[in-house]
């Protein structure tokens, strides 16, 4: 079995039950009341952003003739479970008449496609943001050039904006870079755990739902035109995700061996399952609780949608280990085929 890392799982642990939460809390709401909801707000300045660090924090750079085989994996792993889901997503709404069944041939045009893979588009951006820093790395060696550029290339450049590749692009290669460099930042850990609680608690008295990246793009250039607001915002909502995620994952580091053994269990079992859960939560959400109208408001709002949560996270979990148990459900819905390079025994997921 491979070593999992305690503080890693621990987080993502947390992350993935944020992600239930955050839906839970929006699709419950009256209209879009949850945008001034602390609550949303707080869990989307850093969730998405953090869970892409998580990413890239065990990105490894491989040699050129390598590169078609770890494309081929990344495929198997996050792209098969995306049209595997989909296609329950859309059996489930023919059954209850919310489509038709010649709307299966849509998913063939482009414009439909992207909109087919959007409610999974944390995985369509991992996939490319994953091709994209393999060449940087394997053409650039300088690691400060190649993180100037996934900064940059965000505000500029317009297919970016697909998937919001361009947002989250820069916070894969901090992952990359703070695994690489662990050894030095480690020896301040302390220092950097109270800086960025504190940066992240003080950003968050000015910061605004509507700011996220589902309201506010990230490119500021358009027609040759500066969107000043565009660009101030961006780099507002980047330094908040990159402090809250800071905090998040040196406070794990620092009391994952602290923390209740139940809720340590309870934890790291929902971060080894992120990406099953992730998947069935969004079939729950968007396949259901979609189509409902509860516009809840006041308390009886954020207590129903933290039970909902908690029902759902353990019910997408029970949903993972019954898809791991099967080779081919493990396969199409979790991604689980393993690439075996020809020449060696080396293993590439």
């Amino acid at each position: 079995m491979q070593n999992r890392l305690q503080y890693i799982d621990l987080s993502k642990g947390i992350l993935i039950f944020l992600v239930c939460l955050g839906h839970a809390i929006q699709y419950t709401a009256t209209e879009k009341n949850y945008l001034d909801n602390l609550i949303w707000q707080t869990i989307y300045a850093f969730h998405m952003p953090l869970f892409m660090i998580l990413s890239g924090w065990f990105f490894k750079v491989d040699k050129w003739s390598n590169t078609p085989l770890q494309i081929a994996a990344k495929t198997t792993r996050l792209i098969v479970p995306i049209f595997s889901f989909n296609l329950i997503i859309w059996t489930i709404q023919v059954v209850f008449g919310t489509k038709e069944i010649s709307s299966f041939l849509d998913w063939m045009g482009c414009d439909t496609f992207y909109l087919f893979a959007m409610r999974y588009w944390f995985l369509m951006a991992l996939f490319v943001i994953y091709i994209i820093i393999l060449l940087l790395k394997l053409t650039i060696h300088n690691n400060i050039v190649i993180m100037a550029i996934c900064v940059i290339s965000g505000f500029i450049i317009k297919p970016l904006g697909k998937y919001y590749i361009g947002f989250m692009l820069p916070y894969f290669f901090m992952g990359y870079l703070l695994n690489t460099y662990k050894n030095i930042w480690m020896q301040h850990d302390h220092k950097l755990l109270t800086a960025s609680g504190m940066l992240f608690f003080i950003m968050m008295l000015g910061w605004r739902g509507e700011w996220t990246i589902y309201y506010t793009e990230l490119r500021c250039i358009s027609s040759g035109q500066m969107c000043w607001h565009n660009l101030l915002v961006g780099i507002y909502r980047f330094v908040i995700g990159a402090a809250g995620s800071w905090f998040i994952i040196i406070g794990m580091m620092s009391l994952s061996q602290k923390i209740a053994r139940t809720t340590t269990n309870i934890l790291t079992a929902l971060g080894s399952s992120t990406l099953g859960i992730y998947m069935c939560q969004t079939v729950f959400f968007e396949a259901y609780l979609s189509k409902q109208n509860f516009a809840l408001v006041g308390q009886k709002w954020i207590i129903a949608s933290f039970i909902l949560s908690v029902v759902v996270c353990g019910i997408c979990y029970v949903l993972n280990r019954l898809l791991q148990q099967s080779k081919w459900t493990n396969i199409l819905f979790l991604g689980g085929y393993k690439w075996k390079h020809k020449y060696n025994s080396k293993v590439i997921r």
